[in-house]
């Protein structure tokens, strides 16, 4: 951008010492200003053109959302096989048409904060002991199982005949 000389014969003297890379520097910073205000502004007429729907449609959608971006799954208890366990959780960024990403505010109070991730981590380790428990079960029941293949094979002749307890080999 050029200006011209006369805009630095201004009256005040601090007004003389501005050098002209500090003033294009202002004149970007006003220019950003100008463009956010415009987009804002955009937003709001938006904004009151939908502030009474029945329903929630495509086309509503359309207009508010800039873009979607989805992240990769995290699941709370990593493993060293990469087995799914825990809970999982996944970020999702919403950039909205005009303003960009729009994170909303926390309106809750600490302690609700902290008796949230209280409940949080009472559940987590209620839902550990359950896994461990059903584990426990799977690993009694499979090997039940095995007992009970190993003795249907003790008791079967290698002709196919079943030898039961009362007879004697000899």
């Amino acid at each position: 951008m050029y200006y011209p000389v006369e805009v630095w014969n201004l009256p005040h003297p601090k007004y003389r010492a501005v050098p002209p890379f500090a003033a294009t520097s202002l004149q970007w910073e006003i220019d950003t200003f100008n463009e956010e205000n415009q987009k804002v502004d955009k937003f709001v007429s938006l904004v009151h053109k939908y502030t009474r729907f029945e329903e929630l449609t495509a086309e509503i959608i359309n207009e508010f959302i800039d873009k979607i971006i989805i992240h990769e799954a995290v699941w709370s208890e990593a493993t060293e096989t990469n087995r799914r366990m825990g809970t999982r959780s996944q970020q999702i960024d919403i950039y909205l048409k005009y303003i960009g990403s729009f994170d909303t505010p926390d309106l809750r109070s600490p302690k609700e904060i902290e008796a949230k991730r209280i409940a949080e981590e009472k559940l987590e380790r209620r839902r550990k002991r359950q896994r461990e428990y059903a584990r426990k079960k799977a690993a009694e029941k499979r090997a039940e199982q095995e007992q009970q293949v190993v003795a249907s094979i003790a008791n079967t002749a290698p002709t196919g005949e079943t030898i039961s307890a009362t007879q004697s080999t000899a």
